[in-house]
């Protein structure tokens, strides 16, 4: 039987955690990216069933990501969404998960969180973008849909996310 020496071996754990995580991450943010996303979310639906305690999410779409190149073209919509994921990940919490899930859609999975304190966040959220100076020069413009799971349901993580796109769906609608 072959030992591997402890000290050898840390460097290709390490190796092999960082290229895990790697695989996870939306290359352009660095937020977690929808692979990661889906399977924390069902991991949370599965733990909302054993501990009854609220969950959240809230889904953001960046309006303006049609823009054809020029003057604003990919690079500053790509620095825009680095802007977006930093306000992001100042503004929220650590226990929630944020996600590029694709293009400008991004999603925030809240653990213990009612629906009244999705609207908080997505309140909040809106404002910092809204005074943002990358939201103003580039007419930058935030959607958000939100749906919460309770203890009287019984939905699945696909519901949740169908439900929250449900009313990003509605709140893009009512926008001018």
């Amino acid at each position: 039987m072959s030992r591997t020496d402890p000290v050898e071996s840390r460097p290709k754990a390490r190796s092999a955690a960082r290229l895990t995580e790697a695989s996870f991450k939306d290359q352009l943010t660095g937020l977690y990216n929808r692979q990661f996303f889906e399977i924390r979310l069902e991991e949370e639906v599965r733990r909302f069933r054993e501990t009854h305690q609220h969950l959240s999410l809230v889904l953001l779409h960046l309006d303006g990501a049609a823009r054809p190149a020029g003057a604003t073209g990919v690079a500053t919509w790509e620095d825009t969404l680095r802007a977006v994921a930093g306000v992001l990940l100042v503004y929220t919490r650590r226990v929630n998960v944020i996600a590029r899930c694709e293009g400008a859609l991004f999603a925030v999975l809240m653990p213990g969180t009612a629906l009244e304190g999705a609207r908080q966040y997505a309140d909040r959220i809106r404002s910092y973008l809204a005074k943002s100076r990358f939201s103003r020069k580039h007419h930058v413009v935030a959607s958000f849909g939100m749906a919460t799971l309770s203890a009287d349901m019984a939905e699945t993580a696909q519901d949740l996310f169908s439900h929250a796109e449900a009313a990003l769906r509605e709140g893009r609608a009512k926008r001018p």
